[in-house]
């Protein structure tokens, strides 16, 4: 909000790559802007401010709340291709045990 509000511009990672991973649902988002009412209430802040910080943060939801499940779909690929690119790894040869029975005498008793 600072970049919209004035203030430094921001220069993180844009707000797909930020949350994509974090699986933020509509519910979740909702919740949120649940509590910047509460906050911005608290703070008696007047209701145009207030519609206008409110419009701000939905219009950032289709960014935060990946609905479509892109970010899935994205990392799935990317398996995809780590594993089609990967050279099969040979099976491990089973080690030759020490113990009486592989050498063919008894196994040793349990309690």
């Amino acid at each position: 909000l600072r970049a919209e509000w004035g203030g430094a511009a921001y220069d993180g990672p844009d707000l797909w790559i930020a949350h994509a991973h974090l699986g933020v649902t509509n519910e979740q988002y909702d919740a949120m802007v649940g509590f910047y009412v509460q906050a911005l209430k608290r703070q008696r802040i007047p209701a145009r401010e207030t519609k206008d910080i409110l419009e701000s943060i939905e219009r950032m939801r289709e960014a935060t709340v990946d609905l479509q499940g892109n970010f899935r779909l994205m990392i799935a690929g990317q398996v995809e291709r780590a594993r089609s690119a990967s050279p099969a790894k040979p099976k491990a040869k089973a080690k030759a045990s020490s113990s009486p029975a592989s050498q063919g005498g008894a196994s040793p008793s349990r309690p």
